[in-house]
C-alpha cells in the first residue's frame, strides 16, 4: 500500500528549506512505497537546473501533489486533518501550523534558543526531528517528546570531486564562501578575515554566493564593518559595492550572484578552499557540506551545529 507524506513547506532551489524538499520529494517520488505531498505547489522556477531526467520521472507526483492541494485549498477549513502522515517544518520559534496527520512529526531547525516549555505548543506532534544534535540536545531539556536526528546530506550526484575547468587564472587563489548575508552567517567576518589575508597575498580571489530570496534579512546589514549592505531597485544585494564600501578593491572579489543550486558544484570545483565562519547554525552548514562532497578544504566555525 502506498504512503502517502505530507511535507508542510515549501520547494525551491535557491534556499535551504526548499533544497531539502525537493531532494526529499524526488528521492520519495522514485519510491513505490511512498508519494510525497510538498505544502506549496510545485512550478517549473522551483526546478530550475534540476536534472530533467528527475524531473521527467517525477512528473506524476509533481501532478498529484498539486491536484491534492489545489483540493485542499477548496475546503477552506482552517483546522483540517489529513489522512497521511503530516511533517511539519519548525524554524525559529517553533510554531506549528493548524494541521494534522495520522501522524505528526516536527522537524525543528532552529538557532533561537529562547525556547520556553515546548510540550504544551508542541503537543500534536508524535516525535520531534532534527538535524543536529546541537538542537536535539535543546529539545530534550524541555520537552518530554521523543526526539530524533537525521543529518542533511548533499547529492553526491552532483556533489563530488572533479577536475577544473580551467575558466579562471590558475595563478589565483580563490575562496569560496557561500549563504544568505545575516548575523548568524557572518559574512562580516568574512569580508573582515579576508581584507588582512588579501593585503598579505595579493593573489587571493573571494568568491560569494550571498544572495536569497529574502531581501529583508540581509538589507542593512554591517556587523561588525563600516558600511552596510544596501539593495538596487530590483532588490537584488550589491555585493560589490560593499565590499568596496568597506576597504576591499572590487576586482578581489567575485559576486556569483543568484544562482540555482544545482548549479553550484560547477562553481566549487573551482576554488581551492571555503570560509563559512557562522555564529550559529541550527544544522550542518549546507554551503559547507556541499564544498567538502566537492573535495575542497573547508574552514567551518566550531560551535553550535556546525559541530555536528
Amino acid at each position: 500500500m502506498t504512503r502517502r507524506v505530507f511535507l508542510n513547506w515549501q520547494a525551491g532551489i535557491t534556499f535551504g528549506w526548499g533544497i531539502l524538499g525537493v531532494n526529499i520529494f524526488l528521492h520519495w517520488a522514485r519510491d513505490a512505497d511512498l508519494r510525497p505531498i510538498m505544502g506549496r505547489p510545485i512550478a517549473q522556477h522551483d526546478l530550475a537546473g534540476v536534472n530533467p531526467l528527475a524531473v521527467l520521472a517525477a512528473l506524476p507526483a509533481i501532478r498529484e501533489s498539486n491536484n491534492f492541494l489545489a483540493q485542499l485549498a477548496k475546503a477552506k477549513t482552517a483546522q483540517q486533518t489529513l489522512d497521511m502522515t503530516v511533517i511539519d517544518a519548525l524554524a525559529n520559534g517553533l510554531n506549528p501550523s493548524p494541521l494534522r496527520g495520522k501522524a505528526n512529526i516536527a522537524r525543528c531547525v532552529f538557532e533561537d534558543t529562547r525556547l520556553g516549555p515546548l510540550d504544551g505548543k508542541l503537543g500534536k506532534f508524535d516525535v520531534l526531528l532534527c538535524a543536529s544534535n546541537w538542537n536535539a540536545q535543546l529539545l530534550k531539556e524541555r520537552s518530554a517528546k521523543p526526539v530524533r536526528v537525521i543529518f542533511e546530506g548533499v547529492d553526491p550526484a552532483l556533489f563530488h570531486p572533479g577536475p577544473k575547468s580551467g575558466m579562471l587564472d590558475p595563478g589565483r587563489f580563490y575562496i569560496f564562501s557561500g549563504g544568505k548575508v545575516e548575523y548568524r552567517k557572518g559574512q562580516d567576518l568574512v569580508l573582515l578575515a579576508f581584507k588582512e589575508f588579501a593585503r598579505r597575498h595579493d593573489d587571493a580571489v573571494l568568491v560569494t554566493a550571498w544572495h536569497s530570496p529574502w531581501a529583508h534579512i540581509s538589507a542593512g546589514f554591517k556587523g561588525r564593518l563600516q558600511a552596510p549592505l544596501a539593495f538596487d531597485k530590483d532588490g537584488i544585494a550589491q555585493i560589490d559595492k560593499w565590499v568596496a564600501d568597506n576597504g576591499i578593491g572590487p576586482g578581489k572579489v567575485i559576486d556569483i550572484g543568484p544562482i540555482p543550486n544545482p548549479l553550484m558544484p560547477a562553481v566549487l570545483r573551482e576554488m581551492d578552499c571555503a570560509l563559512q565562519p557562522s555564529r550559529a547554525e541550527a544544522c550542518t552548514n549546507l554551503p559547507a557540506k556541499e564544498a567538502m562532497a566537492c573535495g575542497i578544504p573547508v574552514i567551518v566555525a566550531d560551535n553550535t551545529a556546525s559541530r555536528i
